[in-house]
């Protein structure tokens, strides 16, 4: 098992690489090893130096190596954070467009008043739970209704009103006793 080397993380300074050139080829000359016969080691040949080069070094290259890390971690927290952003843009254009447009369906039951009366059977309709769903413009929002069923289809006339942010009413003017309907909010002017 080997040890974990411990050191100090460098700053970064950008460090421009040279190559090594000479004139002509590096050749070498095969010498025995004193004292160690039939070992031989090779050592290089002089030749003329035109660029000296950019030594190799361990701190040369960890130097490197910390660089690589830390921009690798800048544009991994780079690409996460715009990655959450995007997730974030999402779900609020996803909002906005349930702002938009909201559906529902409801029953208004009860005997309708008579030729004079001012009371009419209506029904509360909330606007689904949660903040995302409420309309900030209110009272400007428009509501469509579409009658599915009734114990008197004839006799239906639905009003909307008392909008408010997290709901409306709709109440019966007709003289039907059980009406049942979709709702559809459309919302084209919410900022």
């Amino acid at each position: 098992m080997s040890e974990e080397v411990k050191r100090e993380v460098q700053t970064w300074d950008p460090v421009e690489w040279l190559d090594r050139i000479i004139n002509g080829e590096q050749t070498y000359t095969l010498q025995e090893v004193p004292e160690n016969s039939g070992h031989y080691k090779l050592v290089p040949d002089n030749v003329e130096v035109i660029q000296k080069g950019t030594p190799l070094s361990q701190s040369r290259l960890n130097r490197m190596t910390d660089g690589i890390s830390f921009s690798h971690n800048v544009i991994g927290a780079i690409a996460a954070e715009a990655l959450r952003q995007a997730g974030l843009a999402h779900k609020n254009r996803q909002v906005d467009f349930e702002k938009r447009f909201l559906q529902g369906e409801a029953t208004i039951t009860g005997t309708p008043g008579g030729y004079f009366s001012t009371t009419y059977p209506f029904v509360l309709v909330p606007i689904p739970a949660g903040t995302e769903h409420i309309q900030t413009n209110t009272p400007h929002y428009d509501v469509t209704l579409c009658v599915t069923a009734a114990d008197d289809i004839g006799k239906v006339n639905l009003e909307v009103y008392d909008k408010a942010s997290n709901g409306f009413k709709v109440r019966n003017l007709g003289s039907a006793k059980s009406v049942s309907f979709t709702w559809t909010i459309i919302n084209t002017n919410i900022q």
